[in-house]
């Protein structure tokens, strides 16, 4: 098993503990993490496929989407389009970079899109949906970035986040001076100070 799928593999065994009734209610109002099956979904939303792309066969989510937790917003959406081995032409989505609980660089698949047309101009049509959709998908995870990095801590005082630190030390001297301060370990997503 390699480093990727190993990550994926927990992440989805702390995506299930996070989600448990029993830990919302320890940390109530705490999100869930988000996959990139919600990133597919949300940025898919925004687009009209049956308008803009009636050449579409599918679009399919990936199968190991619903399980590759987003810790963290250090990646990129990528996509290629190709010739399929059989027929038709593929825009594959993909994300690259940081996004586990781990500084390693890792891939996972987003979801695909298949026409069974083949001339040139679906593959134009492909590569335009191929470029919304990373387009659409950056903003998203501009839109939900506070949501979406679970990597150090959060300092909230007034009723609001105001420092993001990367060490508990660090945000313990921010913290001490606002008795009302809350400190939030945003990978465990759990209050630690309050």
């Amino acid at each position: 098993m390699n480093k990727c799928d190993e990550l994926a593999k927990e992440n989805e065994k702390l995506k299930k503990q996070l989600e448990s009734k029993e830990e919302h209610d320890r940390n109530p109002g705490m999100d869930k993490l988000l996959t990139t099956k919600d990133l597919w979904d949300e940025t898919l939303a925004t687009i009209d496929l049956e308008k803009d792309y009636q050449l579409l066969d599918y679009s399919l989510p990936s199968m190991e989407s619903s399980c590759t937790s987003l810790y963290d917003i250090e990646f990129d959406v990528r996509g290629s389009v190709s010739y399929g081995g059989s027929e038709g032409i593929y825009a594959d989505i993909y994300i690259d970079g940081v996004f586990g609980r781990e500084d390693d660089s890792c891939k996972a698949n987003v979801g695909t899109f298949k026409t069974l047309s083949t001339d040139d101009e679906a593959f134009y049509k492909m590569a335009h949906l191929m470029a919304e959709f990373q387009i659409k998908a950056a903003k998203w995870v501009r839109d939900n970035q506070t949501r979406l990095v679970r990597k150090g801590y959060d300092v909230a005082f007034n009723g609001r986040s105001q420092y993001w630190c990367l060490t508990l030390e660090n945000a313990k001297k921010r913290a001490e001076k606002h008795d009302d301060a809350v400190i939030t370990d945003l990978y465990a997503q759990k209050i630690i100070k309050n």
